[in-house]
């Protein structure tokens, strides 16, 4: 077969060999993909603003804090819930503030209709939601892109 391809002249031989380098590089995608999860967290902050406004400084706080313990805890054996609550246990006093600073700003007592489920909330309930939400997916982050822990400071993950 060899002298076949060959004989249809050089450009074949290229084109094979370009071919044969392209599926090579897909593993590399693939992997460079999956590490997209892993956060640096030599920086200060691993949500500068993401995904909460960055007029909520008590709630980036506490998604940061749930951010960087569900990193850490994500590559023991247990379920990714139980991490999950777990890292929400380690940010209690950051959520505990967030929630502080929301029923200070006064607005609106009671209930009102949350915009996901419909049902009836109220802000510390959705901070609940969203915090136990979040920390949920970093564990499941952390776990798909085999990220390293963030570094440890005085026994606990360092930014928290």
């Amino acid at each position: 077969m060899t002298p076949t391809i060959l004989a249809r002249g050089p450009r074949l031989g290229v084109v094979l060999a370009l071919a044969a380098a392209g599926l090579v590089g897909c593993g590399r995608d693939e992997a460079a993909h999956v590490t997209a999860f892993c956060p640096n967290f030599s920086q200060a902050s691993t949500n500068p603003g993401g995904s909460l406004a960055v007029a909520d400084p008590q709630g980036v706080a506490a998604e940061e804090c749930v951010h960087r313990w569900a990193f850490a805890l994500a590559s023991g054996d247990r379920s990714a819930g139980v991490v999950a609550e777990a890292a929400v246990a380690a940010c209690e006093q950051k959520l505990a503030m967030w929630n502080e600073a929301a029923l200070s700003q006064g607005g609106p007592a009671g209930e009102a209709m949350s915009v996901v489920s419909g049902a009836p909330t109220n802000p510390v309930s959705e901070h609940n939601n969203f915090i136990h939400s979040r920390a949920l997916l970093y564990v499941e982050e952390a776990r798909a892109g085999a990220c390293a822990p963030p570094p440890v400071k005085n026994g606990l993950p360092a930014g928290t």
